[in-house]
């Protein structure tokens, strides 16, 4: 993944350091969120936590004098200059947090989040495919391969679940009907809607996964 972003790690060791940065561990619990919720509040939920690093990136640059007393909760509260997402992201461009495909990227979830946010239809983000690859477009072929992670931990956990009901039913019937490579392609067969179903979580799990890469790609540009 690291040979298609678009700021490139030194080594894969680096590449593993921005990720393991502790703001992006803290940051695991609501990403794991993403997937779980519908997908408007999925697409929310991946605002709030790179507006939140925002944030905190933003008042960890401050100088003393600033952040002393009221001035610092006048420039962060809605109506102070960095108060919106908007602005927060305009201060990264300008301070080099962002690079241009950052910048492009992060714009392309705003936009997604104000059509989350004033739709009064079911937001679906696959009807906002295009628009969620754009956001996906950290580096020459970031989207593809993304798709790809998500489909391939979507199978994984899907088949991961097929082995655990296995077992399960091993205890209660003493027979495990999921015990070999067949028998589950035979369960797969059996049940011609999981494919559905999988491509309905798509989209969340691609966006989950936008989420964790862009963080470490922001924090890593904010920490040099």
């Amino acid at each position: 993944m690291a040979d298609v972003l678009e700021v490139q790690p030194r080594s894969d060791e680096e590449f593993n350091d921005w990720l393991n940065h502790p703001d992006v561990d803290n940051a695991q619990p609501l990403i794991n969120e993403i997937f779980g919720e519908s997908d408007r509040g999925a697409t929310l939920i991946a605002v709030e936590i790179l507006n939140g690093q925002l944030e905190k990136i933003i008042i960890s640059k401050v100088p003393e004098f600033v952040a002393s007393g009221k001035k610092l909760k006048d420039l962060m509260n809605f109506n102070g200059p960095f108060g919106t997402f908007s602005s927060k992201i305009k201060v990264a461009a300008v301070n080099r947090w962002l690079h241009e495909r950052t910048y492009r990227s992060i714009e392309a979830l705003r936009a997604l989040r104000n059509e989350a946010a004033h739709s009064n239809i079911k937001f679906s983000l696959k009807n906002h495919d295009q628009q969620l690859d754009r956001f996906l477009d950290l580096g020459d072929g970031a989207p593809v391969h993304i798709h790809n992670i998500a489909m391939q931990t979507l199978m994984e956990a899907y088949v991961e679940g097929l082995t655990r009901e296995g077992e399960r039913l091993s205890e209660s019937i003493g027979t495990n009907p999921f015990d070999t490579p067949e028998k589950l392609q035979t369960a797969l067969k059996n049940n011609p809607g999981w494919p559905e179903k999988l491509e309905e979580q798509l989209p969340r799990m691609k966006l989950a996964i936008g989420v964790y890469l862009f963080l470490g790609l922001l924090l890593a540009a904010s920490d040099r």
